[in-house]
């Protein structure tokens, strides 16, 4: 089962950062991820067909050479620290 929702930017309640909220292909939830790619990256986005909301997966080691459309988990540090306080 895939979520339905509209492939959106947001952004991040902590830290106000451009977000995408995409399914993990892995455990099918929702995952904040950067909007913009990464030099170490290690996510495919993949955009479907609306109202689907994109799907991304990680790319093995071996096949991230070089590649520089690859995205990274949304980390806020500002909310982290929300948290434990």
């Amino acid at each position: 089962m895939t979520a339905i929702l509209e492939p959106v930017a947001d952004k991040c309640r902590s830290c106000g950062a451009p977000i995408i909220w995409c399914v993990d292909e892995g455990t099918n939830n929702l995952i904040p991820v950067d909007v913009e790619p990464r030099p170490r990256g290690r996510l495919a986005i993949e955009y479907r067909q609306p109202p689907q909301a994109p799907l991304v997966r990680v790319v093995k080691a071996r096949w991230r050479f070089a590649r520089t459309d690859l995205h990274t988990t949304h980390f806020c540090a500002s909310a982290t620290s929300r948290r434990a306080a």
